[in-house]
């Protein structure tokens, strides 16, 4: 598979969940390169490069050898538990933070674009419908390491955008079990699916997201942070009950369950206000009506 560009794409955390999609979708038309750090994999039209984001020396060469036009930034949590213990949550700052200072750095004689896929959890869901301009203040851990991180992006890069997102409707790559794989393997054997109903998110689906960045990185504006997400906003509980509903699956075997606590005793609202970006790009947000019909239709053809 030949790219059609001679640009070339450097996807930092390649083999995560949104690095495969990011990965299968660029390679159309550009030079792809991906890095993995504990899961080696092959793509055709992908070259893989392995990368330590704490490995300094080994990141420099990964640059090299790839000479990015363009670095997208989807490390994520990489393989760690959703409960982060204090040593946790230092290797998540170290990956965050420090591997994108690092990226910066090492790439700076190429002076690549850097996109870097934040989350919308550098909110801290008392309103939601947050704009880009809204102060952030992390509702977690992994909101706050996005938000260190991206205040690095904006002081040292001199070509870049910040994306925050909402959370992704989609299958996973084999690393990584979605909402959506845990509704639709545990349902269809008579499982029950617990999901949290304490956070509203503005959820979208994966080739939603595909195609903003495949505009973004065409025509998109530069040094400008820009909101995606989803045109409803509902919990994961919520998502699952239409999901359940969409495929004909039995909806009762989804349970509620709250992530209420001494901080946090209230349902978190951390949908996005994305008409900023609706506008800059010319793409129309999709209901959660329309993004289940495109999951049917696109992502699986059967139950």
């Amino acid at each position: 598979m030949a790219a059609s560009t001679s640009k070339n794409i450097l996807i930092v955390g390649g083999s995560g969940y949104l690095g495969t999609e990011l990965s299968k979708r660029l390679r159309e038309k550009y030079r792809v390169y991906a890095t993995f750090r504990s899961h080696p994999f092959r793509m055709d039209g992908v070259i893989p490069l392995r990368a330590n984001l704490g490995d300094t020396d080994q990141l420099r060469k990964v640059v090299n050898f790839s000479k990015p036009d363009i670095i997208v930034f989807a490390a994520g949590k990489g393989d760690l538990p959703s409960q982060l213990s204090n040593d946790d949550q230092r290797i998540l700052e170290a990956m965050q933070t420090g591997g994108t200072a690092t990226m910066l750095n090492v790439s700076q004689i190429f002076q690549p674009r850097f996109i870097f896929l934040s989350t919308s959890s550098v909110f801290d869901g008392g309103r939601g419908n947050y704009k880009e301009s809204d102060t952030i203040i992390a509702s977690d851990d992994v909101g706050k390491a996005k938000a260190a991180a991206e205040n690095i992006v904006r002081g040292k890069s001199v070509s870049w955008n910040i994306v925050r997102m909402s959370e992704l409707i989609g299958r996973g790559n084999g690393n990584r079990t979605t909402l959506l794989d845990r509704v639709r393997w545990n349902l269809p054997a008579g499982r029950r699916v617990e999901l949290d109903d304490s956070r509203l998110h503005s959820f979208a689906v994966i080739p939603a997201f595909l195609d903003f960045m495949e505009k973004l990185i065409e025509v998109g504006p530069r040094n400008r942070i820009l909101h995606f997400g989803g045109g409803t906003k509902v919990t994961e509980f919520e998502l699952g009950l239409e999901i359940a509903k969409k495929f004909n699956l039995d909806p009762g075997l989804i349970t509620a369950k709250s992530n209420a606590g001494p901080r946090r005793s209230a349902t978190q609202d951390l949908s996005l206000n994305c008409s900023a970006t609706y506008e800059a790009l010319k793409i129309k947000p999709l209901l959660l009506e329309e993004s289940l019909d495109l999951i049917q239709k696109d992502l699986i053809p059967s139950f």
